[in-house]
Parts: C-alpha cells; structure tokens; sequence
C-alpha cells in the first residue's frame, strides 16, 4: 500500500492507529492515552466555541462531549482531504448523538468564515464568548498553520461581534436617530460616482505625522485630489492647503470642533449618512452621502432601497479607513495611485494629533501654570502600550488605535498602487514611497479637476425618500397603537422585527424580539423618540 496517497489503519495496543504519509498519528502502544490527557486538560467556560483539529479516530470524544456545557458548541474541521472519509465514519455517532456540533471540510479558510454569516450561516457570533481548540491527535500537524489562521479568525470574528455590541449599545440608538434624519437630505446631495476621478488622490489623517508632510502637500496639491478626514480639516488650511473635501463619520457632538476655522469654506462634505446632522452644513460646500453597514438589518436594506445613489461600504470604524475607501470607490482604475499620510494609529509622548488639530488647539487653550503644553494625561493612560512601528521606531498606542491599524492592514496591505507617505507609525502593510519617489510617480500626471465634487449629478430622487419615511411611519405608528391598546402579538413582532433601530442599542439587543413585557414596553418608548426623527426628516425632504 502507498501510504502516501491513502491513510490507513494500523493495530497499536489495545485500539488502532492511523498511518499516512509514512507518519503515526497515534501512540502505537496506547493511542486514547493522549487524547484523554487533552481532553482532561481542557477548562471549557459557558458559551465556548470547542475546535477540534483533526478527530480522526475520535478518542477522547465522548470525555469531551461529557465536560462541554450546554450552550457551547463544538466545530470539527479536518483540512486533509485524504482523511475526510476515515474521520467522517468514526465521527458520524457523535454528530448524530449531539446537536451542538458540526462538521467541516474546509479548501479554504473562507470556508470556515461562511459559518458565521449572519443570514446563511451555522454558528452564531451571539451565542460565542470565546474559543477552545484542542488536538486529539497528530493529524493537525499536516495543517498546523492553516488551523492556527482558522483560530484566530474565529477569535478575531468573536472579540469583534462584542466590540460592536459595545459601540451599538453606546452610539446604536445615535445611529439611527441621525440617519433618520439625513434621509431628508439625500435628494439634494451629490451622487458620488464610482471609478470618475483620473487624479491621484492623497488621504490625510490627523495623526502626527502630518507634520513632516505639510510641505510636500503644498507643492503637489495641484496634482492631488485630496481628502482630508475631518480632524485634519482645519491643519490643512491653516497651512494654506485646500482640501477638495473632507470625510466625516462621527456621530457625536465633539465632531463639530474640528470644523472650527473651516466654516463657510465652501469645501465639499463626503458624510456617513449616520453622521452629526449638524455639520452637512458647516463648510457650505457640496455634500455626498454614503452609509456604513454598521448591522446587517431589514432596515438598513430599506434605507438602501430608498437612497439608491448612495454606495453602501462595510463599516470601517476608523474615519481614516472610511476616507481611503472613499478614493477607492472614486479612483478611475488601479491604475490611478492613492496615497495617504497621517493615519498612523499611535501618538508620542504628550502629542497625540498633528499640530491644529481640535486635540492640539484644545491643550493650547487651557493652558495654564498648572496645566503644562506638555500634558502627558491623554498620552499616559492605563491602557497605553509601546509598539514598534514603521522603521523600527517605538509608537504608542491604545488598544481602539491599534485595532484600526490591524483592520487598515487586513483591508489594504498590498492593495495596488495605495501608497503610505509617513515613516511614523503602526506599519500598515501598504507599499513605503518617499517624497522624492512619490513625486516622480506624480510627474506623469496633469493638474486635477478642481472642481470635481460640485460637477457630480445632483440626486433629485425625492419620491423614494418620500415613501421610505411614510413607510416608517406608518409602521411606527401602528405598532404604538397596538403596544397602547394592545394588539396581535404575531403582528407586534413582525413590525418590531422590521425596526431593528428599536432596540438594536439595546443590551440583549442582538436577540430576535420577544413578547416579554419588559422588551414591550421599552420599544414602545422607542417609538415616540424616533417618530420625532422620521417627522424631522420628512419635513426636510418636502421642503426639497
């Protein structure tokens, strides 16, 4: 027998072994033995996510159904396609006997990602706090590296869904309440148009490193189309460089302090349509909308039905990355180069933003004699670490920032022709080009468009905004009706499940809507607030 094409099964001991591509898997003198110490070992938590690598022969499995919780699951994955067929024979009791587990031969590890989709998926994120992967025997060793990436993939995937609990718990309600309101606005804004602009593009974060670059903006800036992401607005301009528009995603009220010293600028607004209201007219230029998928909900697919102009992107978290998706999203072809300075995700000691910056304005305002320029409070808090960044200089860092510069490089390292300016900072994976190399790339390009945002069309869609406000509405307003009155339960529950934004920000919000009494009455609250946001909204829009 060719034991490197086929496994094959081996007496050992008091049990069998597996012998393939001239390797044991098993001890041949006690092969459960290693399998039950693994298993022995584990401390398996409530809401685990148990990975098994490569059952094979299943020893050791019935322990571990025996010390698996009942709302944990268990995922078995075997990457080599040769011992599928082995495991699954030896596998299939288990699966039939627990309904908490699952099988998977993955090609890729995109495979595994699958599971978790929120609509067609097998595993749920909501019902996971952690992983535990285990290995019952050496068959693992033929994938090793493809099992850790599955690992931390589903880790990454896990920590994720809780961070963005988080935040939809915070900022969730704020959400909803802002784009409510910016619907009214969209039949009045510009149409950004994908693959329309032939210029370079140069994005310009707040972060330090702006500073050693301000001087080669000023002599390129003809040929750069730039995008400057809000708190870098005002740096710019006090530099004497006109940003061809800034990008602005928050949703909160300290957004508006980095738009001091920029009113009445006329510079066009690219805006998250979840952002602060109040700010699509501060500059008095042009504003185009894009909306981030911060949930995938029924409403948000309605939101993109009615604003059918406005490109949807994955949420990004970081205004910076939003801005480089936006120049993505415009930029001609690949061709077209995009670079970008000042996202650096980390700060020096007592200097977290560029010089003019909203932080830096801030510190030179309040200071006084007991209060030094070089306050160390916002740079020496508890949870900031020391990192080697770009050039192996050391940065720091937070735990927020550094999880934006992961999520920058995950998206963009080795994107074609993205270019990264700075030589400070979380490296982001993205080709390094010096000012002298970058210079030479633009040589080859004319002067930009200058006036490239305000040509776009102007969105003139009125009736679809129109019916999607009478469409919230009118759901709204039945649904408190029979809340009030009292009503179809089935009804109740349909309608609540189609306003996600109810109670999305809610703590058990990621759960599906029940008829508990507590849950009812605190969605019928909801809809007297966000009625005044759909009212708010429609009034704009007529006035169109």
């Amino acid at each position: 027998m060719d034991t490197d094409e086929k496994p094959c099964l081996v007496p050992a001991g008091q049990g069998f072994s597996v012998l393939y591509k001239n390797r044991y898997f098993y001890s041949r003198y006690s092969p459960e033995s290693a399998s039950e110490r693994a298993v022995e070992a584990l401390a398996i938590r409530p809401q685990s996510l148990v990975l098994v690598f490569s059952p094979l022969l299943c020893y050791g499995l019935e322990s571990l159904f025996k010390k698996v919780p009942g709302d944990s699951f268990v995922l078995f994955i075997e990457k080599e396609a040769a011992l599928k067929e082995m495991t699954l024979e030896h596998l299939k009791p288990f699966l039939d006997a627990h309904t908490n587990s699952h099988f998977i031969a993955p090609e890729t590890v995109q495979d595994v990602a699958a599971l978790f989709d929120e609509e067609n998926g097998t595993l749920d994120l909501a019902l996971l706090r952690r992983t535990v992967a285990v290995e019952l025997s050496q068959a693992c060793r033929l994938n090793e590296d493809f099992y850790g990436r599955i690992t931390k993939i589903i880790d990454t995937g896990i920590n994720q869904f809780w961070r963005n609990r988080i935040t939809l718990i915070k900022l969730g309600r704020l959400y909803a309440k802002n784009l409510l309101r910016n619907m009214g606005q969209i039949p009045s804004s510009h149409i950004l148009v994908p693959n329309s602009q032939e210029s370079p593009f140069l994005i310009c974060g707040a972060g330090p490193s702006l500073d050693s670059q301000i001087q080669f903006i000023k002599q390129m800036q003809k040929k750069l189309f730039i995008i400057a992401v809000d708190s870098a607005l005002v740096p710019l301009i006090k530099n004497g460089i006109r940003p061809d528009a800034v990008l602005a995603v928050e949703c909160q009220l300290a957004n508006e302090k980095a738009f001091i010293g920029a009113v009445k600028s006329g510079i066009p607004l690219i805006a998250d349509l979840t952002s602060r209201p109040q700010i699509l007219k501060l500059t008095d230029g042009p504003v185009c909308f894009f909306v981030s998928e911060y949930q995938k909900t029924v409403f948000l697919k309605r939101v993109y039905s009615a604003a059918k102009n406005v490109p949807v992107f994955e949420p990004l978290g970081s205004v910076g990355l939003s801005a480089l998706e936006a120049a993505l999203f415009l930029r001609k072809t690949e061709d077209t180069p995009v670079l970008f300075c000042g996202l650096d995700f980390s700060f020096v000691p007592c200097k977290t933003h560029c010089r003019e910056s909203p932080s830096h304005a801030q510190i030179l305002a309040s200071h006084n004699r007991l209060k030094p320029l070089l306050n160390p409070n916002s740079s020496f808090r508890a949870d900031t670490v020391s990192v080697i960044g770009k050039n192996d200089t050391v940065c720091l860092t937070q735990p927020s920032l550094l999880g934006y510069g992961k999520n920058f490089q995950a998206h963009y390292a080795g994107k074609k022709n993205v270019f990264d300016l700075s030589a400070f900072g979380i490296d982001t994976g993205c080709r390094k080009l010096s000012q002298t190399d970058a210079e030479l790339l633009l040589s080859a390009f004319g002067d930009k468009n200058e006036s490239f945002l305000q040509q776009l069309p102007v969105n003139t869609d009125t009736q679809a905004v129109a019916e999607f406000y009478k469409t919230e509405k009118h759901m709204l307003l039945q649904l408190r009706t029979m809340l009030i009155n009292g009503g179809d339960e089935k009804q109740i529950l349909e309608i609540a499940a189609k306003c996600e934004y109810l109670y999305l920000h809610f703590p058990d919000g990621y759960k599906k809507p029940t008829t508990d009494l507590s849950f009812l009455k605190r969605i019928r609250s909801e809809t007297d607030f966000f009625l005044k946001d759909i009212e708010y909204g429609e009034k704009i829009c007529k006035n169109r």
